[in-house]
């Protein structure tokens, strides 16, 4: 639910940003057309940026959900393998 939050909220930012921008380089150019035209290639040099990057975004992601989901496994691990030690040495 969290994430659809989030997702509205980016979505939002965008939306003005895009409108920001159109403003802006319509009265840059004196031409609402040209400012829109503008903007649309700011927006798809953004998305052709992003995919070309795209692997190294998704590996630094998941590398740092795996680093996170991860981290405690050691512990957990150890403790088990002491809780089975101790089986080991009661029933002996």
């Amino acid at each position: 639910m969290v994430s659809f939050i989030y997702l509205f909220v980016a979505l939002a930012f965008f939306i003005f940003l895009g409108f920001a921008l159109l403003e802006a380089f319509s009265s840059m150019l004196d031409s609402r057309v040209g400012g829109a035209f503008l903007t649309a290639g700011v927006f798809a040099l953004m998305l052709i940026l992003l995919f070309a990057v795209r692997k190294s975004i998704v590996n630094a992601f998941s590398s740092i959900f795996i680093r996170i989901l991860t981290e405690s496994d050691d512990d957990d691990d150890d403790e088990k393998g002491r809780e089975k030690e101790k089986i080991k040495a009661e029933g002996e």
